[in-house]
């Protein structure tokens, strides 16, 4: 039919995590709220957040449409409250 059941997988270091996919279309809408947990050491450069989308199948392996990697580049990982 042309359109697709996009999903959005989010990778940061370790951690991954994904939104639930929408049903055919081709410009979805996330309002969603993704968290990613990951083991970083001290003093560790942030590393890059790999963000996918992926069309999900009901049969057989999910297709990769698209990433964009978006680097980070601190000198020390800042502290959060």
């Amino acid at each position: 039919n042309g359109l697709s059941d996009p999903f959005i997988r989010v990778s940061f270091g370790n951690g991954t995590a994904q939104t639930g996919h929408k049903r055919e279309s081709l410009n979805p809408t996330y309002n969603e709220m993704l968290r990613v947990e990951a083991d970083l050491k001290p003093r560790q450069q942030f590393p890059d957040i790999v963000v996918e989308i992926w069309d999900w199948d009901r049969i057989g392996s999910d297709t990769f449409l698209c990433r964009k990697i978006v680097d980070f580049k601190y000198s020390e990982r800042p502290e959060f409250a």
